[in-house]
């Protein structure tokens, strides 16, 4: 008589799982473009970046084309203070509303919950990939605030580097915010 041999239940599923997960790792492995390489084959990948060096480096450097294109007076990439070390929060503003007050204004924000900046960072790479070629539309001002949570983004989490969750520490309904003139008065 022929003896039947069976393989365990959970042995087949747990097999496949791994051979799938092991074959999509390597295929993502492969398709990574290197990080010098800004523009693989997918031209929308261009304004992404696999790191916050990086990304913060892209984002200077095509807000300063940007800058450069437009006039001086025109805009402007400023650096706020290191919230860590060597992990900043930067801003670009272009301001194409010649003084008017009561001027339509775009802001726009990346990186909030941190880990989650490089999505925002690639929409605000693509906005200024076109205004290279021509500038914010006049009559507006355009800010973008790279990185609101820089630590977060630098270090793959999504709390700042107090750990706290930005997008979470809000004000209580009927608590009023008091605003930080009193707190810098007694200071």
């Amino acid at each position: 008589p022929r003896r039947r041999t069976t393989m365990r239940r959970s042995q087949y599923p747990m097999s496949t799982a791994a051979l799938v997960t092991a074959l999509w790792v390597a295929n993502f492995k492969v398709s990574q473009p290197p990080e010098g390489n800004l523009c693989p084959a997918d031209a929308a990948a261009c304004h992404f970046s696999t790191s916050y060096e990086a990304s913060r480096a892209l984002f200077r450097a095509r807000a300063a084309d940007v800058s450069a294109a437009c006039g001086a007076t025109h805009a402007r990439v400023e650096a706020l203070p290191e919230t860590a070390p060597g992990v900043n929060t930067d801003v670009a503003v272009f301001d194409g509303c010649s003084g008017k007050e009561n001027c339509p204004t775009l802001v726009h924000l990346s990186g909030v919950h941190g880990v989650e900046g490089f999505a925002g960072t690639a929409i605000q790479n693509a906005l200024l990939d076109r205004w290279r070629e021509s500038c914010p539309p006049a009559g507006t001002k355009v800010v973008l605030v790279h990185a609101v949570n820089a630590y977060g983004m630098a270090h793959g989490r999504r709390w700042n580097e107090d750990n706290v969750d930005m997008n979470r520490n809000l004000l209580k309904t009927g608590q009023t915010y008091a605003g930080l003139a009193a707190s810098r008065a007694a200071a």
